[in-house]
């Protein structure tokens, strides 16, 4: 007859941990391939562009 410390000890509960782990982020990723969130920060843009560059340089 197996110990209960056998099947539930701490290297038991580490591997399902692990798997775990690795599954939700194996499906983060193929969630974040098929329908990417969007990010606004990547979208625009940051300060004054060119054209406000050229403006302050003619005067």
């Amino acid at each position: 007859m197996m110990s209960h410390k056998l099947m539930f000890g701490p290297a038991a509960v580490l591997s399902v941990t692990a798997l775990g782990l690795a599954l939700i982020r194996l499906a983060s990723a193929f969630r974040e391939f098929v329908h990417p969130r969007y990010r606004p920060e990547l979208h625009y843009m940051r300060g004054p562009g060119p054209a406000t560059a050229r403006r302050v340089s003619m005067r």
